[in-house]
């Protein structure tokens, strides 16, 4: 799901937090100027900053291929 409200970034986070949303990737100004992400992981209560966008694709191909919905860490 994106989340394209007027909402600040906090805001928005806070939000889905609540409805336990498993990961949530954020790509704001910084991250789209860095071609990175950063992605919070609900399980874990653990965050990653400035994932390249090549190894997040390859922790999602990962992910798909071994069926499994634990992050592969960096």
């Amino acid at each position: 799901m994106a989340d394209y409200s007027d909402k600040n970034m906090n805001e928005k986070v806070k939000e889905n937090r609540l409805r336990k949303v498993p990961y949530i990737i954020v790509l704001g100004d910084k991250e789209v100027s860095e071609q990175t992400v950063s992605i919070t992981v609900r399980s874990l209560k653990k965050q990653l900053h400035g994932v390249a966008l090549d190894r997040f694709f390859e922790m999602c191909n990962t992910m798909n291929a071994e069926h499994t919905k634990e992050l592969i860490s960096e």
